[in-house]
């Protein structure tokens, strides 16, 4: 079978299919911690309450500084948090594994905790979201709300209720109606504390999480340092996963790129990506058939770093040997003997391999071979 493709074909393949990572990454907190803040209650001037979705967290100095409270079991997530007095609060902490929903109450500023089941065990809970819930405490009566799942056509909600304090519960009783009613704030308010929500990205459209914050009166960040802290983590785990380096993180792309043997400076390539269509761009790293070696990439890794921040996704292309049956009289070709052609196909990889370490393209990283194209003879031998 005679093979037509020529480079530009099999360039343009390449281009709509492979660059690296550059996608949109949601929060992915590791198990049992999170830095997404959920909720916050100002309890009186002083002291207040923040909780994500496994940790609350109590402030007696206006959240100058934080003490972790641990309602939740590793299983578990924190649904919702409502505090009568410092001393004085209830949490709801859901299994959704199990179906399951409980109320931790504390009497001691959360030294310890006692537990009562809110979901009566024979109870279907598939349509309900146990993670999403609100307390209302009147006295000794308690009314624990989840919302159901629906589409955002519809707005359900499921209740129970306790008369004693949250010992025993029942109820259970359903609504879902048309949802008229305006989407859910992006900020949420207590006092003059709020929890606003932003996002930032280690480059245009690349390496981007999502981040939460406490802000006091006169806007004074107030989030629990370990929360800061996990934030910042995920932050530098998307900047190096954005980059086409250590891990090889790759991503499908659908957009124009463009093939130019000498890649451009890392100037030209922020003026390109600020007045082009373009979002990719192949780069020749490798191969005895290269013909622009002196790259401006070669052992500089922060070329990589600095273009892929840019937005560029990175096609690293090796032009290495070529069929023997190609019409080019200067390329280096394989070998006709098969046990040859693999041997010298193995050294070729191992050269890629070494070039693509040193400008920081880590284990995982796809690179292209450029082969070009070639008749064999006929009849075909």
């Amino acid at each position: 079978m005679k093979t037509k493709l020529t480079f530009a074909v099999i360039f343009s393949i390449v281009t709509a299919l492979v660059s690296p990572a550059a996608a949109f990454y949601p929060k992915a907190d590791p198990p049992g911690r999170s830095s997404t803040m959920i909720g916050i209650q100002k309890i009186d001037g002083r002291s207040g309450i923040a909780f994500t979705s496994d940790t609350a967290y109590l402030s007696d100095d206006d959240g100058a500084s934080w003490r972790e409270l641990a309602p939740a079991r590793s299983n578990e997530r924190v649904s919702a948090v409502y505090f009568r007095s410092r001393s004085d609060g209830f949490v709801v902490v859901a299994d959704a594994a199990n179906g399951r929903a409980e109320l931790a109450a504390t009497s001691d500023g959360g030294a310890s905790w006692k537990r009562s089941t809110i979901t009566d065990p024979s109870d279907d809970t598939s349509t309900i979201d146990l993670d999403t819930a609100s307390i209302v405490v009147d006295g000794t009566a308690l009314t624990v709300t989840f919302r159901m799942v629906t589409s955002s056509n519809f707005r359900g909600s499921i209740s129970y209720r306790s008369i004693d304090g949250g010992i025993t519960w029942s109820g259970g009783d359903q609504s879902v109606d048309l949802n008229f009613g305006a989407p859910d704030q992006v900020a949420i308010h207590s006092g003059d504390w709020s929890i606003v929500t932003d996002g930032k990205c280690a480059g245009f459209k690349v390496g981007c999480v999502q981040e939460t914050k406490i802000l006091a009166g006169g806007g004074r960040d107030i989030t629990p340092t370990p929360v800061r802290e996990l934030t910042r983590s995920q932050f530098e785990t998307a900047q190096a996963a954005a980059l086409n380096g250590p891990g090889g993180a790759t991503r499908t792309s659908l957009n124009r790129g463009f093939d130019q043997c000498l890649a451009g400076s890392v100037a030209q390539m922020q003026i390109w990506w600020d007045n082009s269509p373009l979002f990719d761009s192949n780069i020749y790293m490798s191969g005895r058939n290269r013909a622009c070696k002196a790259q401006p990439f070669t052992n500089n890794p922060a070329w990589i770093d600095q273009v892929s921040h840019m937005g560029w996704g990175l096609i690293p292309t090796i032009v290495g040997y070529q069929s023997p049956c190609t019409a080019s009289a200067t390329t280096v070709k394989l070998s006709y003997d098969p046990v040859m052609a693999e041997t010298q196909g193995r050294g070729e990889a191992d050269i890629a391999t070494g070039d693509a370490v040193s400008i920081g393209l880590g284990p995982g990283t796809v690179l292209y071979y450029d082969m070009e194209r070639y008749d064999p003879p006929s009849p075909d031998t």
